[in-house]
């Protein structure tokens, strides 16, 4: 069993309180989908290589616009969502994971967290953590995935 926290949109403004600091601790990967560049190093000095990161709409740096990344037999498409234009519909990257193969895509860019199923693929949107103050708690087990929206 793996856990993740996945979050998005922190803006470069994430400064962990010491409980959450522990859950990234603790957690086997952080998946940051992009607008806080300046924080994805910060994570990745105290975290290392647990940190998977994508460029969202507000990034000035080298993070590749997406990315797929496989945890146990679960995989994971990571995006910033506004290349997909999620602030519409879901629809596009519903279908970019139908044609990648994948089980689950991640997405910010709304600031909304939700969860959806369809078709098989689960879209998560862990919201914003500097703005509704969430993110998502990811385990997985197998090929099996269990999601939670998390309010701090």
């Amino acid at each position: 069993m793996k856990t993740i926290v996945v979050m998005s949109d922190t803006h470069n403004i994430l400064r962990p309180t010491d409980e959450f600091f522990d859950v990234l601790q603790e957690c086997h990967f952080i998946f940051h989908l992009g607008d806080g560049s300046s924080d994805v190093e910060m994570l990745r000095q105290a975290f290392g290589d647990k940190v998977v990161a994508v460029k969202g709409n507000c990034d000035h740096s080298d993070l590749p616009l997406q990315r797929i990344v496989q945890v146990e037999e679960v995989k994971f498409l990571l995006t910033h969502g506004h290349c997909y234009k999620v602030k519409s519909d879901t629809v596009d990257l519903h279908t970019e994971c139908l044609i990648e193969g994948v089980n689950a895509g991640l997405y910010g860019h709304t600031h909304r967290a939700q969860i959806d199923v369809d078709e098989g693929v689960t879209l998560i949107n862990p919201g914003s953590l500097s703005y509704g103050r969430t993110y998502c708690y990811v385990t997985v087990q197998g090929d099996r995935l269990f999601s939670k929206i998390v309010t701090l």
